[in-house]
């Protein structure tokens, strides 16, 4: 099951978890505490993550735009935004916003060390946190 899906099972496993209060989820293997995420941002969410998994990283960028307004709480989606729009675009201000964005809700968010690490905008010691918070990220440990 690839990365993207296992976190868009896990939020539909939260949607459905009931409203409001914290939820558990399931995120790259790792179980992960939160709070409930609403239909509206879990909608946005699956979008994205089909967007990006089909290379439409625009579209995914807006997706996951969408869930930041709706929530803007949870580091998962600022690292997502982070992620394809530097893949889409290695220069693009919004992507280090959103590292930036993600870093400040968990200063030690696996993907979004990892996003910091692939996207440049990590100094050395950003880069090894990003190697030992996501050892099975293969583009990290390239990074690094």
């Amino acid at each position: 099951m690839t990365r993207a899906w296992v976190a868009v099972w896990a939020l539909g496993v939260a949607a459905c978890g009931g409203s409001g209060g914290q939820v558990t989820r399931i995120v790259d293997g790792r179980t992960v505490e939160g709070h409930f995420v609403g239909p509206e941002a879990y909608g946005s969410f699956l979008r994205g993550a089909i967007e990006e998994a089909h290379g439409a990283l625009e579209k995914a960028a807006e997706s996951y735009e969408a869930v930041a307004r709706v929530d803007d709480s949870d580091p998962e989606v600022f690292a997502r935004i982070a992620r394809v729009r530097c893949e889409r675009d290695p220069h693009d201000a919004r992507a280090q916003e959103a590292i930036a964005r993600a870093l400040e809700l968990d200063a030690d968010y696996g993907p979004a060390l990892a996003a910091a690490a692939i996207c440049g905008g990590g100094d050395v010691g950003t880069l090894a946190r990003a190697a030992r918070a996501e050892p099975r990220d293969v583009s990290v440990q390239v990074a690094v």
